[in-house]
């Protein structure tokens, strides 16, 4: 059987609370106080319900549940318990469809001791729950710490072990029939003595004159003493009563009166918020145009600005190109003029030294070729500027344009500029989202809550302390009782109540004997008939004695006939866990009649619990419990839930222990709860081991 989910609505600290199991070694880890105990509470009350006559904890109220999912016999159940309304339903999953579903008390429990094999809460503790040993260091004079808690286990008893049951038989048998105390006689002691004393007052009762006037005198004596106690605990009763009344009002006058001040205060906090929630909501009206629409605004603008910046540095770069053509255009043509200068003096000189017509020639395709680049470079020049001109105006036109949206969106804004209407926009969302902060906050102190039922409760609150108020002024004006003055009366008639009985008592029985004495014969038959009484109540007495003697012998049989079938097994299995738990060094775990435990070690043999250290004693009793829930199993492969077992491990122990913990839940799912930090890290170091879940 495996645990897949638990889900919590409502149940003690939690509220909604979902945990998704692994199959094999689960660590549940959280602080103190974290809830790990209630995973297991809520895991015990799915499979059992609640306690008869016991709500569960709710600590946030209202409707308490929870859902518990799980696998038995290769098949999915899930088990629902509403605790609040007692309702209960336990269905088979079958391809996330609920079959085979029953809700009543009886078929549930028939299901679960099937998947379980377990009846009953105590035996689920006793098998599968483990929490850390609850014992002090024994000592010589209590070996049997360890032994009687096992024994305790295994016979199934839920309060003490059977070795005390029949301690406490054996006491009740030895208190109908056994050795007196000379202070304190037994029933059957009395009824002995009474007996032969009946035999001498019957043969007495003749000489009883002077019996008869000590009684009368007793009994006058007792007359005035009961009419004037009477008198005094009638009194006293009053006096009590007032001051009760008197305490009670004015508890009840304190506590209005600070339900009342909480709820002015509340009324105030209340009215101080919507007060700010109004104010800031007449702040808005002067936003109106930006309700709804502050977001598709500040896009437009944001995008309006970006558009508006980015042609305003394509008109720029334009006229700097224009700029930048004319002058490298006007430095091109100063480099071609100066070389053809320089051409023309060279032939110059040429022409000048030799005349001669070919060096004339040469001029004239240096001419054409002057004139044909200057003619080129007007056409140019005014192709490229008349483009930039084009492009200049058609950013300028879009750069308009834009411009003009702005225009709108600040038009409509009633804003001067860009910056002016985001810082407007940005004041609306600030105002905004006071006002959502101040609602939020109206709407908590309202606590669901309509303000009208506030006052309301205010007002009846007023009524009911100033109700009060009236009734201690009309009733108890100037009066101060001290507390000293009350417990005096408390003691003194607590002290009437018990003492004036036994003189009536005792003047019933002074009443009955003066008769008895006045009347022989009646004294003589009352006598007979007491002793009859007596004689009956003591062959009572002989059968209860037998009885004790039947269920002490009972007891004992059962004890030895567990001892004979389970400690054989109990030994075997709690040694093969010590000795995996302390890594070899313990061989041995025996457990004799008697409960009497020794473990053998490489060092020492018969070893007795009271000369183990702390840790190796926890260990003994881990592997002990294991070895219970085992057996206690008979074969079924069940959940193992640890409660922080492993506290007062040290660090080599707790490693140990982890270490098994991941072999035994290859066969049984196993959850550890813990708060303990090494675990934690341990378990994050081995996420391949085990699941860990955070608390």
């Amino acid at each position: 059987m495996k645990l897949i989910s638990l889900s919590l609505t409502k149940f003690k600290r939690f509220i909604d609370k979902q945990i998704e199991f692994n199959p094999g070694l689960n660590i549940i880890w959280g602080q103190n106080e974290s809830g790990k105990s209630t995973i297991y509470d809520a895991i015990v009350r799915s499979f059992f319900g609640k306690d008869r006559g016991k709500a569960v904890e709710n600590w946030s109220g209202g409707p308490s549940s929870s859902s518990l999912v799980y696998t038995a016999d290769d098949e999915t159940f899930i088990l629902e318990r509403l605790f609040t309304e007692g309702i209960s339903r336990l269905s088979q999953i079958v391809d996330d469809q609920l079959i085979d579903t029953v809700t009543t008390k009886d078929a549930i429990s028939t299901r679960i001791t099937k998947h379980l094999g377990i009846t009953s809460k105590a035996v689920l503790d006793n098998t599968v729950f483990i929490k850390q040993a609850d014992m002090s260091r024994p000592g010589s004079s209590d070996m049997s710490v360890v032994g009687d808690e096992i024994q305790r286990i295994l016979t199934g008893t839920a309060q003490t072990n059977a070795t005390d049951a029949i301690r406490k038989l054996e006491s009740a048998r030895d208190d109908v029939k056994g050795k007196p105390r000379p202070a304190n006689p037994r029933e059957y002691d009395r009824i002995n003595q009474r007996i032969t004393s009946l035999a001498e007052e019957i043969a007495k009762a003749r000489a009883s004159r002077e019996r008869i006037t000590r009684i009368s005198n007793e009994l006058s004596e007792l007359d005035v003493r009961i009419e004037h106690e009477t008198e005094r605990l009638d009194s006293l009763k009053l006096f009590i009563d007032q001051y009760n009344r008197w305490s009670e009002l004015k508890k009840h006058e304190s506590e209005l009166n600070e339900k009342h001040k909480e709820l002015f205060q509340k009324l105030r906090d209340i009215d101080e918020s919507q007060s700010k929630f109004d104010s800031i909501q007449l702040s808005l009206q002067k936003y109106a145009p930006l309700i709804g629409k502050d977001d598709e605004i500040l896009a437009q603008l944001t995008v309006i600005t970006n558009k508006i910046n980015e042609l305003e540095l394509k008109s720029a770069k334009i006229e700097g190109s224009s700029e930048t053509y004319h002058s490298s255009t006007g430095g091109l043509v100063f480099i071609l003029m100066a070389t053809v200068g320089i051409l023309l003096s060279i032939a110059s000189i040429y022409m000048g030294i030799a005349w001669n017509k070919a060096y004339f020639y040469m001029l004239f395709p240096v001419i054409l070729l002057l004139l044909l680049y200057k003619k080129m470079q007007r056409v140019n020049q005014s192709a490229i500027k008349n483009h930039l001109m084009n492009t200049n105006e058609a950013v300028k036109n879009d750069l308009n344009q834009v411009r003009t949206e702005e225009k709108s969106i600040l038009n409509y804004l009633g804003t001067k500029n860009s910056k002016e209407s985001i810082e407007k926009i940005q004041m609306y969302r600030q105002l905004v989202a006071k006002s959502n902060d101040q609602d939020i906050i109206h709407k908590t102190l309202l606590s669901g809550k309509n303000i009208n039922e506030l006052r309301k409760n205010e007002i009846e609150l007023d009524r009911e302390l100033n109700s009060i108020r009236r009734e201690i002024e009309a009733d108890y004006l100037n009066y101060h009782p001290t507390q000293e003055e009350a417990a005096k009366w408390k003691s003194e008639y607590s002290a009437l109540q018990n003492s004036l009985p036994n003189a009536i008592k005792r003047k019933h029985e002074l009443t009955g004997a003066l008769e008895a004495e006045n009347n022989n014969i009646k004294d003589i038959a009352a006598l007979n008939g007491e002793m009859a009484y007596l004689q009956s109540r003591r062959k009572e007495l002989d059968f209860l004695h037998s009885a004790y003697e039947e269920s002490i012998s009972a007891l004992n049989k059962i004890t030895r006939e567990v001892s004979d079938e389970y400690l054989p097994m109990l030994s075997h299995s709690a040694t093969e866990y010590m000795n995996k738990l302390t890594n070899g060094r313990y061989t041995s775990v025996e457990i004799k009649g008697g409960w009497d435990i020794k473990v053998d070690s490489n060092e020492r043999s018969s070893v007795s619990p009271d000369i183990l250290s702390m840790g190796t004693l926890d260990q003994l009793y881990f592997s002990l419990r294991l070895a219970c829930g085992e057996i206690l199993a008979k074969g079924v492969n069940l959940p193992i839930i640890l409660d922080d077992p492993f506290a007062s491990f040290d660090q080599n122990r707790l490693m140990e222990a982890l270490n098994m913990l991941t072999v035994i839940a290859e066969t049984n799912q196993t959850i550890l709860l813990t708060h303990d930090p090494q675990v934690r890290e341990w378990a994050e170091q081995n996420k391949e081991q085990c699941s860990i879940i955070l608390l």
